[in-house]
């Protein structure tokens, strides 16, 4: 199969959660939907061997013109996020306005009231990683769909709504809330509280690092949730987040997860939403502030980002693993060995005179090269995806089989098996 509805650059490429829709932007300004799953044979006429299939797209989206310039061009999309089954995504832009747009995709519009902008003039955004809070995870459910099909994805080729995610078209769509993980073109990044789909909550942004002296931020990804053991009954729970340079260093920070509203905060509904936008922000500042590490490799320029698990190592403990796509054509795996290196206790003082104390662990974090991922020449490697059983998520399953897959300028994609 084979489409074209772009008429400039691709700039991203993303599967639906149900494997069955694909969204693709461009800087063409607009955002495409099409259906993944092949045609049948009793749907169409197969064509000469020869010859590619074309599959159009079932929908189109196009940023509303602005309602303060209306003559004003769109700006180009460079990045985009799908949040929970797909019913809302996000686009982003790597224009100087910094614009993060929400898309409401079963109405096929742009929701106008929540544009939000990177602050502090950091200028375009060039990458971006949306990753859910945990509340889901801890109430052991799932997001329910509209009834528009799996997660408002659109039609399948044939004009019928895949019905992967469906729930007898009964079930409302739930909010997602997350944090949205921005690299800018100034060598900062941003991190916003996502809420959908509620039209009226622009992304609120929690923190924004300072620039990085190595050049722009051109990757982003953040890990599965991280637990070290600090005694026989306690763990510190964090993840990782890893953010690469033109310049080709890398930087991981870890990322705080505040202890459950239940447990910390007043139950009083009135001020609750403020004093955990207020600890959040707060947390997110204090956990960001200061990297864990930072390293690099050569001089050339970091495209993407992804973490993997790795084998057990032969003292038993369990790897972890960065996958670095670079400018040179010459892609590896970093291995982060963590360890706790200090335990102290501090507590907040909140809006509302709530009390909230935080356990705080200083993270030792080591690096050394892992793998290095041949077969290509110097043709710069512009992404990496890594498909597979994962250790990092809680309930999730450990195993052998881990992928890693690779793309570059040479128009190859590889695979490689850890």
């Amino acid at each position: 199969m084979s489409t074209k509805a772009h008429k400039s650059t691709v700039t991203s490429l993303r599967f639906f959660p149900s494997s069955r829709v694909i969204l693709s932007s461009s800087a063409d300004f607009s955002l495409q939907i099409y259906p993944a799953d092949p045609l049948s044979p009793s749907s169409s006429t197969l064509p000469p061997e020869n010859h590619s299939t074309r599959i159009p797209s079932v929908r189109t989206l196009l940023p509303l013109p602005s309602s303060s310039s209306p003559h004003t061009r769109p700006s180009p999309i460079s990045a985009t996020a799908i949040l929970g089954r797909g019913r809302t995504i996000l686009s982003a832009s790597n224009s100087s306005d910094g614009a993060i747009r929400t898309w409401d995709v079963s109405k096929g519009i742009e929701v106008e009231e929540s544009v939000g902008r990177t602050g502090g003039g950091g200028g375009g955004v060039n990458k971006i990683v949306f990753v859910e809070d945990d509340d889901r995870a801890e109430a052991g459910g799932h997001w329910a769909v509209n009834g528009t099909g799996a997660g408002g994805e659109g039609q399948g080729a044939s004009g019928t709504i895949p019905a992967g995610d469906r729930d007898g078209g009964q079930a409302q769509a739930q909010e997602v809330k997350g944090k949205l993980f921005c690299t800018l073109q100034d060598g900062s990044f941003e991190v916003f509280q996502i809420s959908s789909p509620s039209s009226s909550s622009r992304p609120k942004s929690l923190f924004k690092s300072t620039r990085s002296p190595h050049g722009a931020l051109t990757a982003v990804a953040v890990s599965s949730i991280q637990a070290i053991l600090l005694s026989s009954s306690f763990f510190k729970k964090f993840q990782l987040l890893a953010t690469g340079t033109s310049g080709g260093v890398i930087t991981v920070y870890a990322i705080a997860i505040p202890p459950s509203s239940s447990s910390s905060i007043s139950p009083s509904s009135h001020v609750q939403p403020e004093i955990e936008a207020e600890a959040e922000a707060l947390s997110q500042s204090l956990s960001l502030s200061t990297p864990l590490v930072k390293f690099r490799r050569s001089d050339a320029g970091i495209e993407d980002l992804a973490f993997t698990s790795l084998p057990s190592s032969s003292d038993g403990t369990q790897g972890l693993g960065l996958v670095v796509a670079t400018t040179d054509g010459l892609p590896w795996i970093a291995k982060l060995k963590l360890s706790p290196l200090s335990l102290t206790s501090q507590s907040g003082s909140f809006s509302a005179g709530t009390e909230i104390e935080e356990v705080k662990v200083e993270i030792g974090v080591e690096v050394g090269i892992y793998a290095e991922l041949t077969g290509g020449d110097v043709d710069p490697v512009r992404g990496v995806a890594v498909v597979g059983h994962s250790r990092l998520g809680e309930g999730e399953l450990e195993g052998d089989g881990t992928e890693v897959w690779t793309a570059g300028d040479d128009g190859v994609v590889r695979r490689y098996l850890l």
